[in-house]
This record gives structure tokens, C-alpha cells and sequence, in this order.
């Protein structure tokens, strides 16, 4: 493995440039001063900073995922009920009567999406921070904000909706990143 010195790279540079270090295969420079070679590796940074590194890009990456995920299920939600127009998002009276009108199975879809973005998102966090056990606290964290941002949703964007929907939807966030923290391997916490 060659050092980042060798390479003429110093903690300086802040850009992403590919440079070749007297090696066969050249390696994707990123940020401060950390190098990526189809693996993650930080080899100027203790060991503490690394895993600490890896718990943060875990968490934002695996939030990322969950994001998308549920992304996708809500555009999957369309399949059942139309989406508001624009002027209809603009009246909180009007959004509120088309929420409350909503069919049972679309806070079920909404719920399922819910579920498995916020599993996807924990898998992920819990995968790129070593294991269960590591990813723990990053799958916490994409939980957790995915909690607070449902809560959000439904209290100013979707106001209206049903106690029952409500209750099911967040109780699904933080026991679904567990799980799929879980299911991420490695070292278990018990």
C-alpha cells in the first residue's frame, strides 16, 4: 500500500483528483486528505478517528438510501390515489379534506415504504460501519431522523391524517433501522 506522501498528495488538498502512486492502479483522491481504492481505507487517520469516520459517512449514506427508498414508495402510492395538484398543497383546508379522504390502503402503502426504506437505511448505515454491533448508533441516527422528519410530514404537510396511520407509520422507523442493522452481520452487541 503505498502512503499518501508517496503520491505527492498532503492534507492541503481538499479537491477529488485521480493520481497514480507508483502503483499499478490509480486512486480516487477525496477531501481531507483520505483516499479510496475500491475499499475504504484512511490511512493517515488513528484508529478512532477511522471507525468514527466510517459511523458518519455510514449514517449519511445509509439516510440517503432510506430517503430514496421512501421516495420511490410514495411515488408508488400514486398507483392508488392521485397526487394533489399544486393549488390543492397551496390550501391547508383543501389538503387537509383530501388527506382525510384518503383510502386505507394508501397509508398501508405509505406505511410498508416507510418500513422498508427506513430497514434499507439501516442495513446500509450498519454494512459501511462494520457490522451490527458499530452500526448500531448510525442506525439510530437515520431512524431517529427519519422519525422527526415523519412527524413533520404529517403534522404540517399532510395534516388530517388518521390517528391509526399516524401511529403505525412512525412506530415503523426506528425498529425497521434496528432490524436492518441487524441484518447488516458482523459482530453482534449481545
Amino acid at each position: 500500500m503505498a502512503r499518501p506522501l508517496d503520491c505527492g498528495f498532503g492534507i492541503a488538498d481538499c479537491g477529488l483528483r485521480i493520481v497514480k502512486c507508483g502503483v499499478r492502479t490509480p486512486r480516487l483522491v477525496v477531501g481531507m486528505g483520505f483516499w479510496y481504492n475500491f475499499g475504504v481505507s484512511f490511512p493517515q487517520y488513528s484508529t478512532g478517528r477511522k471507525v468514527m469516520l466510517l459511523k458518519i459517512v455510514g449514517a449519511v449514506i445509509g439516510l440517503v438510501a432510506a430517503v430514496v427508498t421512501i421516495t420511490l414508495s410514495q411515488a408508488a402510492m400514486s398507483l392508488v390515489v392521485e397526487p394533489p395538484s399544486a393549488e390543492m398543497m397551496n390550501d391547508p383546508d383543501t389538503m387537509r379534506a383530501f388527506v382525510a379522504g384518503l383510502p386505507a390502503t394508501a397509508y398501508l402503502i405509505l406505511a410498508i415504504g416507510y418500513a422498508i426504506g427506513s430497514f434499507i437505511g439501516g442495513f446500509v448505515a450498519g454494512k459501511i460501519s462494520g457490522g451490527s454491533a458499530a452500526g448500531f448508533f448510525p442506525a439510530m441516527f437515520v431512524g431517529g431522523v427519519l422519525t422527526f422528519f415523519g412527524v413533520v410530514n404529517f403534522f404540517v404537510t399532510m395534516p388530517g391524517s388518521p390517528l391509526w396511520a399516524i401511529i403505525l407509520c412512525l412506530a415503523t422507523y426506528l425498529p425497521f433501522a434496528a432490524l436492518g442493522n441487524k441484518m447488516s452481520g458482523g459482530k453482534s452487541t449481545a
